[in-house]
């Protein structure tokens, strides 16, 4: 998929100190059993990715464990356009960052399967404030099918005064929809419909597939809080889970967009 679009940039807000706590955790060990089609490298990130969810329990997290294993399950996976569609961004309490692995040790089953064990070091960011239930926004008018070069359009309805930032995923890409260079970022009204594109722009969906699953995302925020990194499932759920869970409201919308022409 492509779009006319170019991002934009504007500096980052920092949060108040009594919405989240920062800990710093050493040595925590992870480990996994591969499948007989896995590479080391998969299963190494299995493993790392359980060591995860050790040092959130370490951490004192302790609820909705299960949801982080499928959050984690998933992002070895690259299945995350269906965390998207769950419920992992009101689930969760918390959050890992800077993962760094210090240690890992490869060894075989007993019937010769490969097993890696890991130790990393990260920190665990723990939220200290739940949902704002008052805290909402709609989004009407995406459709479940579109065909190459039509043009995505939506209404936007916030509940409470806020900022919006919207991107768009597809398997192998990924764009930021807005703000860009041509819609900057703004301050929503509550109850205020809004009708994007805000600007005299077109958001043009176009394929080189047949057939392409695609997902937008809308994160609605109490707070201007800019999206500064690479465009990619990883990092936008970083961004996210580093947001309290009180200042945002995560949303997403799939789509199937159709391109007869090609073979």
């Amino acid at each position: 998929m492509c779009l006319g679009l170019f991002i934009l940039l504007i500096p980052l807000n920092a949060f108040s100190q009594d919405k989240t706590k920062e800990i710093e955790l050493h040595s925590i060990p992870g480990e996994a059993i591969g499948t007989e089609n896995e590479s080391l490298k998969e299963v190494r990130a299995k493993a790392v990715n359980q060591a995860k969810v050790n040092a959130l329990k370490e951490a004192g997290i302790q609820e909705n464990i299960s949801t982080y294993t499928d959050y984690f399950q998933s992002e070895t996976d690259e299945e995350y356009e269906e965390l998207f569609a769950s419920s992992v961004f009101t689930n969760v309490q918390g959050a890992v960052k800077n993962v760094q692995i210090v240690d890992t040790e490869k060894k075989f089953t007993a019937d010769n399967t490969l097993k890696v064990q890991v130790r990393i070091n990260c920190t665990v960011i723990k939220y200290l404030t739940e949902d704002d239930l008052s805290f909402d926004f709609e989004v009407n008018g995406i459709k479940s099918n579109y065909n190459h070069n039509d043009l995505l359009k939506f209404e936007f309805i916030p509940h409470q005064n806020g900022y919006l930032r919207a991107f768009i995923f597809t398997k192998e890409e990924s764009y930021q929809l807005y703000p860009n260079d041509y819609e900057e970022s703004r301050l929503f009204q509550k109850d205020t419909r809004y009708q994007f594109p805000l600007a005299e722009i077109n958001y043009r969906l176009e394929s080189q597939k047949r057939s392409d699953m695609h997902r937008a995302v809308f994160v609605f925020m109490k707070k201007d809080i800019p999206y500064l990194e690479e465009v990619k499932y990883e990092e936008i759920f970083d961004w996210i889970f580093s947001i309290p869970p009180d200042v945002r409201k995560v949303k997403s919308f799939s789509f199937t967009l159709f391109n007869d022409e090609v073979d």
